[in-house]
């Protein structure tokens, strides 16, 4: 036997189901419609009811009605590098390499988030196309910049370099929303001198100053290699002097500062003795003191006549002389 539904019954469901089903559909088609930002990703609504920018919370998108565009906020490292023919330009009029590395981001802020949708798009979201619009204005700091300043200001002031071209890039950023964290110098070099151009006003100016830098470091290096040569020579010949003298002494321990009989002596020709001994060679009869007599006699080669008178002094002076 079927039950019987009251008909007042059968209308309290039917009013009260249509509503909830009604709200069930709302609410999963209100859950795929609406859309959230996250810390990384920040989005601009346009379309019905105007421009809404979503950092932290959400917002309800209907199709048709509705656009948005993401933003990326996280920040981005964009690597530039002028080298070469590209090479920057000092005051001095030399060409240097350089690597920097600047780090930016959308700046946080609901006015600048409007900005980077409008005049970056989906750029923001890619760092390569990113690089490719903002590199230019990031080339140009560098090279004013580095007009200013001579090759070793910005090899010894490197800080005071990074400092200024992050001022002067900020200001063209922020057209665009963007704001700059850091500038990072990885590479700082001077330009190869094959790549200055002789026809170039600027480079025929460099490479003279250049090319002159180059020969004044070549003479100074040989200065110093020469002026080292000559101590080094002239620091042998002493040591050669002194090792003669010290093996002469060795060999010739009986040759005094009073008596340079030895004929490796460098006092040889000027000994008196030596010049007293040629005269005597010269002389029929020689007249000497003991002295001279017995020095004499260590050199003598010949068999010759000799009268010698006696003294108290003579053994003593025959003993040191002649032993």
């Amino acid at each position: 036997m079927n039950a019987i539904v009251p008909a007042g019954l059968g209308a309290v469901i039917l009013y009260a189901g249509v509503p909830l089903v009604a709200l069930i559909v709302i609410g999963i088609v209100m859950a795929r419609l609406y859309r959230r930002a996250s810390k990384e990703i920040a989005f601009v609504r346009t379309g019905f009811g105007g421009e809404k920018v979503v950092m932290n919370g959400g917002a309800l998108v209907l199709p048709v009605l509705h656009e948005t565009m993401p933003v990326n906020m996280n920040t981005v490292r964009l690597a530039v590098e002028r080298r070469n023919g590209d090479a920057l330009i000092t005051l001095d009029r030399l060409r240097i390499d350089v690597r920097a590395e600047f780090y930016v981001r959308v700046r946080p802020d609901r006015e600048a988030l409007a900005t980077a949708a409008q005049t970056l798009g989906q750029r923001t979201m890619n760092p390569e196309a990113l690089k490719e619009l903002v590199e230019g204005k990031f080339v140009d700091a560098l090279r004013s910049v580095a007009a200013g300043m001579t090759m070793n200001q910005l090899h010894e002031q490197r800080s005071e370099f990074v400092q200024k071209v992050q001022q002067v890039s900020s200001a063209d950023l922020a057209m665009n929303g963007l704001e700059l964290e850091s500038v990072s110098l990885t590479g700082l070099d001077q330009t190869s001198i094959e790549h200055f151009n002789a026809n170039n006003a600027f480079d025929a100016e460099g490479l003279t100053k250049l090319t002159e830098q180059i020969e004044l470091r070549k003479k100074a290096r040989n200065d110093i290699e020469q002026d080292t040569r000559v101590q080094i020579e002239a620091k042998n010949l002493e040591a050669s002097r002194t090792s003669f003298t010290i093996a002469r002494d060795a060999e010739c321990p009986g040759c005094r500062g009073d008596v340079r009989c030895c004929r490796n002596c460098r006092h040889y020709d000027e000994c008196f003795v030596m010049r007293a001994r040629k005269q005597a060679l010269e002389a029929d009869v020689v007249v000497v003191n003991h002295h001279l007599f017995f020095a004499d006699l260590v050199l003598r080669d010949g068999d010759e006549v000799i009268v010698l008178t006696a003294t108290d002094s003579e053994p003593g002076v025959r003993a040191a002389l002649v032993g």
